[in-house]
């Protein structure tokens, strides 16, 4: 919030801003479901009242998450395929990373 409005402060309007470390735990792509906030940082009320807030200033705030880093929980040996930013799919033995019972 502060941050946003010294930015606004300045009469920069056309923003749009990622807002990291809310999931307590972290996420997965292998688990897409909603995440759970991290008291840490405020309670879900806190963050629907900033992105109200700035939505009615024109300000769009979303809930930045991180698409580059592969974990095991996101693989498996039945046809998970990690292509990483730069296009290249992953070429590993996964059984060399992931445990003998995986799935």
């Amino acid at each position: 919030r502060t941050i946003l409005n010294k930015i606004m402060s300045k009469n920069i309007t056309n923003l749009n801003s990622g807002l990291y470390g809310w999931q307590k735990g972290g996420e997965t792509l292998a688990k897409p479901y909603p995440g759970t906030y991290s008291k840490n940082i405020g309670k879900e009320k806190e963050f629907k009242k900033l992105f109200t807030e700035f939505a009615e200033k024109g300000v769009d705030i979303s809930y930045a998450r991180d698409f580059v880093t592969v974990n095991k929980e996101m693989m498996s040996y039945q046809g998970n395929a990690a292509k990483h930013v730069n296009s290249w799919y992953l070429n590993l033995d996964k059984r060399q990373v992931l445990p003998v019972n995986s799935p």
